[in-house]
């Protein structure tokens, strides 16, 4: 089924987006991730540091929670949210012994329901900042968001992690394409230690296509440790388990704890940058026609893949597309839906099919070759592919 410029796009496997922005920004902020499609390839993490609007919420914070013995309706809003592995909705929650994947031993099934899942004080921003500075935080942290094409976010929180406080592994890849904290943490090896968020690597998530028996490995080699460090933004695939590093703060206040505002972002969108395009009903024709096309040779010619990709183009006063990258790129084969050999190179060897390559590869030959009408100033444009 196939619907224009209403909602996504639903295509088999492909969700390709038509919806398009309203507000066009010549300048937009930007993460870290900027490769060209053909170099793309996966990546977890994306950031940026120094956002303006953590600098006012954390003196708007440090207001708030600074004297405690002046109570105020903003100091009574805070969930002390403490969740074990056994508890759940009537305690009904997965176990060991609930999967296919192994037996547990004796003993082994309460163990686990014993472990902390999540343990931190939380509360909805919007119950705790002014409307300004949360407005301001929406606005820049949104602007990330359509920087790799997605329009909306989830409703932000703001969780301080005191001593001992943690979240365990989990995943939680229906909120969003991508999930982000902003770090409001000023005292990260000072006034505390751990609280870094830790993401299992590729490698390990694909642990024994290239298992090495001769040499043992330690946790860095196993997983990605993200430090809290203060105004810093980290957007990352909510697919991968991941978990925070269990907090030291004995004898702070929660201003000297990790504290962390978080959410998703949502919404994938075509997003233009510059008036003038966002403005043309024939851009968005031309645009619409190359995805089709992309869309009907995905879903015929190439294997399946699950992830986010966003790409950017780069598009000059007279029309031509000048420049094309990743600005966002999550896409992993899905082995289920995997080819295997398609062939053999010129000593013999294997080829395996790589259908996320082969997707890069169909969409920069779909979108290269563009041309769009002619503008004063030209701009950009943000194109997600979003497979589910």
């Amino acid at each position: 089924m196939m619907v224009l410029f209403l909602t996504h796009t639903l295509i088999n496997r492909l969700v390709a987006t038509r919806l398009f922005s309203t507000r066009p920004m010549i300048d937009p902020m930007r993460l870290s991730y900027d490769v060209r499609l053909e170099d793309s390839d996966y990546t977890q993490v994306l950031y940026r540091d120094d956002l303006n609007s953590a600098k006012s919420a954390r003196k708007e914070l440090e207001e708030i929670l600074g004297n405690p013995r002046e109570p105020s309706e903003k100091r009574f809003v805070w969930d002390p949210w403490f969740v074990r592995c056994g508890e759940g909705p009537n305690g009904q929650v997965s176990l060991p012994g609930d999967f296919d994947d192994w037996d547990p031993i004796p003993g082994e099934r309460e163990a686990a329901a014993s472990q902390v899942q999540f343990s931190m004080t939380r509360a909805q921003c919007n119950m705790i900042f002014s409307d300004d500075i949360f407005d301001s935080l929406v606005t820049e942290i949104t602007d990330l968001g359509r920087s790799i094409g997605c329009s909306a976010i989830t409703p932000p929180w703001i969780s301080l992690y005191g001593d001992s406080q943690m979240q365990n592994f989990h995943i939680d890849p229906k909120q969003g394409c991508m999930a982000w904290t902003l770090s409001l943490s000023t005292g990260y090896g000072s006034s505390f230690s751990g609280g870094e968020t830790i993401l299992l690597t590729p490698k390990v998530l694909d642990y024994w296509r290239e298992y090495d028996g001769t040499r043992g490995k330690e946790a860095p080699a196993l997983a990605r440790f993200l430090p809290p460090t203060f105004g810093r933004f980290v957007a990352f695939d909510p697919r991968v388990p991941h978990m925070v590093q269990k907090v030291a703060a004995s004898g702070v206040g929660p201003l000297e704890g990790r504290i962390m505002i978080h959410g998703w972002f949502a919404e994938p969108e075509v997003i233009w940058y510059g008036e003038e395009l966002e403005k043309s009903k024939e851009c968005q024709a031309i645009l619409n026609e190359a995805i089709d096309g992309i869309v009907n040779v995905l879903n015929s010619e190439i294997g399946r893949v699950t992830g986010f990709l966003a790409v950017r183009l780069s598009i000059l006063q007279d029309g031509t597309v000048v420049g094309m990258s990743a600005v966002c790129d999550t896409l992993r084969e899905d082995p289920s839906d995997s080819v295997g050999v398609v062939g053999y190179d010129e000593e013999d060897r294997e080829v395996i099919e790589d259908s996320a390559a082969d997707i890069r590869l169909t969409i920069r030959e779909s979108l290269g070759g563009l041309l769009f009408p002619e503008t004063e100033q030209g701009g950009d444009v943000v194109i997600p592919f979003d497979f589910v």
